[in-house]
């Protein structure tokens, strides 16, 4: 049984993660930023711990790992961090070639 860290994890796939570890028997911990009814009810199902933090923080971060005991276990990021617009290089916006 490992401990599992899912960032997003209050909807949509985050979510859907949370579910399947926890049905698989690991400690699930979550992270989430503003949907906390959502988060409050994944927690209640899925018996996974849920934690508010923004993932854009590196202070909140730090403070969720070590609400989750620390030490090592499997983090799966799905929450998105997104700089404003204007502080998007010109370079980053064009599209990327796929690579096989």
């Amino acid at each position: 049984m490992a401990k599992v860290m899912i960032t997003g994890g209050s909807r949509g796939i985050g979510a859907a993660t949370v579910r399947r570890f926890a049905a698989a028997g690991h400690r699930v911990y979550f992270l989430y930023e503003k949907e906390h009814g959502k988060a409050r009810a994944v927690a209640e199902e899925t018996g996974a711990v849920a934690i508010c933090a923004d993932v854009a923080d590196e202070q909140q971060v730090k403070e969720a790992f070590r609400q989750s005991g620390g030490g090592e276990g499997v983090c799966v990021h799905l929450q998105g961090a997104v700089a404003p617009e204007e502080e998007v290089e010109e370079e980053e916006k064009k599209p990327k070639k796929e690579t096989q």
